[in-house]
């Protein structure tokens, strides 16, 4: 037995007493739904999901946590004071969050912001290169 999530779209009387009931698949369910379904006059069976109930479906990836460190850069990299300050050790101009970003990764060498929690090596390189220099240039500028 096949399971796909679907939503009702309609509802008819007919002149002859039956009932119409039209339901619409998402996209990605559409060649599913068409090869279990097939041409008009096959007959299936159609079951209700209880309220709050989904059919099943493709399980989402896991996602990573994400760790203090990492909460903390994501903050400052939306701070336009803090681009200030990586444009004082940067090379390149640092105009929003996304580019404050790619700074922040490319001096401690990760491809996310999520790798740094957990690694020793990389918490270290984080206070040290990132947040200690930060909070020195904030006091110097009074902030």
């Amino acid at each position: 037995m096949s399971v796909i999530e679907a939503a009702s779209a309609g509802v008819k009387d007919m002149a002859d007493g039956s009932l119409r009931i039209t339901f619409e698949f998402e996209p990605r369910f559409a060649a599913e739904a068409f090869a279990l379904f097939g041409p008009r006059g096959r007959a299936v069976a159609v079951a209700a999901l209880m309220d709050g109930a989904k059919a099943v479906k493709e399980p989402e990836p896991p996602k990573e946590p994400i760790g203090p460190l990492c909460k903390w850069l994501v903050m400052r990299c939306a701070e336009p004071e803090f681009w200030k300050w990586l444009e004082s050790v940067a090379p390149e101009p640092v105009r929003n969050a996304d580019d404050a970003a790619n700074v922040v990764k490319f001096v401690l060498g990760v491809g996310s912001r999520k790798q740094i929690d957990g690694d020793a090596e990389r918490e270290r390189d984080f206070h040290k290169m990132i947040r200690q220099p930060y909070q020195r240039w904030l006091v110097r500028r009074g902030g």
